[in-house]
């Protein structure tokens, strides 16, 4: 197969098969994105989000305005990243996907540490760091992008200040830690 046949899902359309085409498109944006070509992720993820929509796919449309939130926050731009992420945590808990939740909670944390907000960021992934203890998970790509985020939290606060702000979050559930970002 071409990149261009796979990049245009021309066999699964061949096939009909509209959960298939949009995988492996979320998979080709996500290598994209990976790869650091933004630019490409972002009109592959834009499209899927449309698709989504049109299927009225809420759990496709809210792992896809994640993925975009994501993107908007490398770009430097925080009020869309916000607004992709207000909207997408109705959905998750909508569809009952409480470990899409909690990976939101943590791209919260991330805006609002730009934001100059580290107490509440930490809080954010304190909460996270609870609920994955509650669910037994654990995702490498998520504790990454918590790292580059405990970094910049820790660069903001005290370890007092730290410290009581990761206590408060572990009190929280994911739609109070949404209630705070």
């Amino acid at each position: 197969l071409t990149l261009s046949r796979i990049e245009h899902g021309v066999e699964f359309r061949e096939l009909g098969d509209q959960h298939s085409i949009f995988w492996a498109s979320r998979t080709l944006a996500w290598t994209y994105e990976n790869l650091g070509d933004h630019e490409r992720a972002r009109a592959l993820h834009e499209d899927n989000l449309r698709q989504a929509r049109a299927l009225r796919n809420e759990q496709l449309e809210a792992e896809t305005l994640g993925a975009l939130a994501n993107i908007a926050l490398d770009d430097g731009r925080l009020q869309d990243a916000l607004l992709m992420l207000k909207e997408n945590h109705p959905l998750y808990r909508d569809v009952g996907d409480l470990g899409g939740a909690a990976v939101n909670l943590c791209r919260f944390a991330r805006a609002l540490v730009f934001a100059g907000k580290a107490a509440t960021a930490a809080r954010l992934l304190s909460c996270w760091e609870t609920l994955c203890e509650e669910m037994g998970a654990h995702v490498l790509w998520v504790a990454r992008m918590n790292e580059k985020t405990l970094t910049t939290i820790h660069e903001q606060l005290d370890e007092a200040a730290f410290a009581e702000a990761w206590a408060q979050g572990r009190a929280l559930t994911a739609d109070e830690a949404v209630a705070h970002a």
